[in-house]
C-alpha cells in the first residue's frame, strides 16, 4: 500500500517538473526566456532527474525522500 502511494506521489511530481520543463523549454532554446527562467530550467531538469533517483534511497517506498521543488514559472 505504501509503495503504491510513493508511487503515486512520484507520479505526481513528475507531472509537474514535465510542466515546468514544458513551459520554460522552448522561451530558452528560442533565446527569449529570462535569465532567471534560463536558470530555472537547468534547477527542474534536475529536479526531474532527483525524483528518478528517490526509489533508490534509504526510506523507499515508507519514508520517500523527496528532492526540493525548484520555484514555478507560473
Amino acid at each position: 500500500h505504501s509503495r503504491q502511494m510513493a508511487e503515486s506521489q512520484q507520479t505526481t511530481l513528475l507531472l509537474v517538473a514535465n510542466q515546468q520543463i514544458a513551459i520554460i523549454a522552448p522561451a530558452v532554446e528560442g533565446g527569449y526566456a529570462k535569465p532567471e527562467h534560463a536558470q530555472l530550467l537547468a534547477a527542474w531538469q534536475r529536479y526531474r532527474y532527483e525524483l528518478t533517483q528517490v526509489p533508490e534511497k534509504t526510506g523507499w517506498p515508507d519514508a520517500p525522500q523527496w528532492p526540493t521543488e525548484p520555484d514555478k514559472v507560473i
